[in-house]
């Protein structure tokens, strides 16, 4: 029981606080613990236990989210009945995932035109039979933002649904598979009705020809996916149209030729920061030249570039290959490898990126024909699901450690958080217990995702101290919930298990401090002032002041965090917050000699990496002070003193060197309490130095 699970989880965060019975919680509370659970569990657990919690889930306000999956049909009757049928109005998310629900005449998507306020509709392995009443249905549904409709067989008029959705007024993401057995008549050009859709997916056929009419319904469109786009012939494109907030593109091409891709880059898609492309079949995809021109003179803002290429090419062209090691696709550091199969007169690659890792599949051979790019010797397939082995032969000859357990295979997955779709997109940090992804929901809404991988075993850390680390960063989350100006904001979190994953959803920021201090840096080199201090007296003061606070709001909440440091303060507009929870502690725990994991020298306190000494919020006074001294002078400070390292900048402001002076004692007795910082002139007086 997975949800129970979470339950247990999120109930934690509470035993501290003097409550004795389950019941004794608040109704505040339970809204919360019921978001993170199926409904028709709720209503199983809790509906006859006693009055109240029966008057809360019939008189009250919770709203309900039914995920149909895998349930047996006595209890969809008796959900249906006792549920869906007398509180459609508080429905406002419905995934149905099982075919053979569809059939029932109980199944809710019958009655789609009652759920007034739903805002997620999923509809998967579905009969196209259905589709003509669906739709109807949801063009009433006003507040709908989130729609994934898959069709088993084949559709009429794929087209036609698609007017209905790019009409429907609150549609953020879309995720449609409408199969057609022959091509329809093409989508009439957008003249005064468009769409709101920021993010769409579609896994049917789309032609060359008809994608300027679809892409002028969708002018908001951020992140556009296309699953089977090709075309038979060399098509003119007449009609070019402006996306300007389009960043991320995901092409699978059929027949398409490269004449044919470039026409559709220069048309529509020269915005893009984002590009992953896979291409069978056109020997032209691997050549260098061509997309060194491209990227040049039509993607200037392309940041990630990830391909996979199929296809057959004479053996007189296989230098070609090496050309996508020159100093252009270096300096992007977008590296790239292939392994084939060689005949007599061609040769057949599989030529794909390898940063980031892309290759899903790894096939193992072994014959005298066989080929792989030697001169690429770092590919470890970290993003390898299936491995594929012909004969025993490559059993003997196969080395299958160098294919790793890693978090590469992880970019685009998609992952059911407290009732909310969930795909990650890029990796953006990467740490010892986990890493964190930029990502977004099915409405639209960015946000960051820790991936906690339970059945990794790296940098000496077990699988039972991530589970720890991963339990703390929820009760921290929970304790520093109010906490919104000084710490990042913790959305949800869910348990993986048959991927053995930690999830936790937060909100996402926009770069860490030490990415704001180069550029602050950069600002100020060629100053008046540039031979002191590594940033502005000013931005640094606004910075300290900041820190200050969320040292404060730690200490608040009883929490001694233990790995503040540059890269774990982000920036959310112009807030900072402290991000990454996973080893911090409550302040009462005392020395916790099992779990002296220390955190980021020299920013740590010492006291965090020996059992010697109680580990007390005072550790936090000495990363404030460190990171003071990275602000001043642009290194961190080895020697764990104030003064400058050797070449570096100095300061004038000798209240920068008071504070580094207290800061810095390796008696944590001997440092000042937050209190002290807090009314140091530094952060009250309107001085600078």
């Amino acid at each position: 029981m997975e949800s129970l699970q979470i339950k247990r989880l999120n109930t934690n965060c509470l035993s501290k606080q003097s409550i004795t019975h389950f019941e004794d919680l608040s109704n505040e509370i339970f809204y919360e613990i019921f978001g993170y659970l199926d409904y028709f569990h709720v209503y199983q657990s809790f509906f006859n236990l006693n009055i109240r919690f029966r008057n809360f889930l019939t008189c009250s306000n919770v709203l309900i989210k039914i995920n149909i999956s895998s349930i047996s049909k006595s209890n969809l009757e008796h959900y249906y009945t006792n549920t869906i049928i007398p509180y459609p109005h508080r429905i406002i998310s419905l995934c149905i995932t099982n075919k053979f629900c569809y059939d029932l005449h109980i199944s809710p998507h019958h009655i789609l035109s009652r759920f007034i306020r739903l805002e997620t509709l999923i509809l998967e392995n579905i009969d196209t039979k259905y589709l003509s009443n669906i739709f109807r249905d949801i063009s009433t549904l006003s507040n709908l933002s989130t729609l994934v409709i898959i069709c088993l067989g084949y559709v009429r008029d794929a087209n036609q649904y698609l007017l209905q959705i790019f009409r429907l007024p609150a549609l953020k993401y879309c995720k449609v598979s409408l199969q057609e057995r022959y091509q329809s008549n093409p989508l009439p050009f957008a003249t005064s009705e468009y769409s709101p859709i920021e993010y769409l997916v579609i896994k049917h056929k789309v032609y060359l020809q008809n994608i300027d009419r679809l892409l002028s319904y969708i002018p908001q469109i951020r992140r556009l996916s296309l699953d089977n786009l090709l075309a038979n012939n060399e098509y003119e494109l007449n009609h070019p149209i402006m996306l300007d907030h389009l960043t991320h593109l995901f092409l699978k091409l059929d027949r398409l030729s490269s004449n044919n891709f470039k026409l559709l880059i220069k048309t529509f898609f020269s915005t893009i920061e984002v590009l992953h492309l896979s291409v069978y079949g056109k020997e032209e995809y691997i050549n260098a030249n061509q997309w060194q021109e491209l990227i040049s003179s039509s993607m200037p803002f392309l940041r990630v570039f990830n391909i996979y290429v199929r296809s057959s090419i004479s053996l007189l062209s296989m230098s070609q290959l090496n050309e996508f090691k020159s100093s252009f696709w270096h300096d992007r550091q977008w590296f790239f490898t292939h392994q084939g199969y060689l005949g007599r007169s061609f040769y057949i690659p599989t030529f794909y990126s390898v940063n980031p890792y892309r290759q899903k599949e790894y096939i193992i051979r072994w014959d005298n024909k066989q080929f792989t790019d030697l001169t690429y010797t770092k590919t470890d397939h970290t993003s390898v699901n299936h491995v594929y082995i012909t004969g025993e032969r490559s059993i003997y000859h196969s080395r299958l450690n160098r294919i790793p357990s890693d978090e590469g295979w992880l970019q685009n997955q998609t992952f059911h958080v407290k009732g909310q779709s969930v795909t990650l997109y890029d990796r953006i940090g990467n740490g010892k217990f986990g890493s964190v992804w930029s990502a977004g929901t099915r409405d639209g809404q960015q946000v960051a995702v820790k991936i906690y991988d339970f059945g990794r075993s790296k940098d000496h850390i077990n699988s039972t101290q991530r589970l720890d680390s991963f339990k703390t960063e929820i009760r921290m989350g929970y304790k520093m919930r109010h906490e919104v100006n000084n710490a990042v904001t913790v959305f949800g979190f869910d348990l993986d298990r048959q991927r053995h994953l930690g999830l936790l959803i937060m909100e996402l920021g926009e770069e860490s401090l030490t990415e704001r201090v180069k550029n602050l840096h950069t600002m100020h080199s060629g100053s008046e002032a540039e031979g002191y201090d590594y940033i502005t007296a000013t931005a640094r003061k606004n910075i300290w002041i900041q820190l200050v606070n969320i040292a404060v709001a730690l200490k608040r909440n009883n929490i001694v965090h233990r790995d503040m440091k540059p890269a774990n303060l982000v920036y959310f507009g112009s807030t900072l917050k402290i991000v990454d929870f996973g080893i911090a502690l409550d302040e009462y725990s005392g020395q916790d000699g099992h779990r002296r994991l220390g955190g980021t020298h020299p920013f740590t306190a010492p006291e965090c990496f020996s059992g010697a000494v109680p580990v007390t919020p005072r550790a936090e006074v000495w990363s404030v002070g460190a990171i003071l001294y990275y602000l001043t002078y642009g290194q961190a400070p080895i020697y764990e003193t104030a003064q400058p390292i050797p070449g570096t900048t100095k300061t004038r402001s000798s209240l920068v060197k008071d504070i580094l002076h207290n800061c810095f004692q390796r008696n944590p007795w001997r440092r000042p309490d937050h209190y002290w910082l807090l009314n140091h002139p530094l952060t009250k007086s309107p001085a600078l130095i």
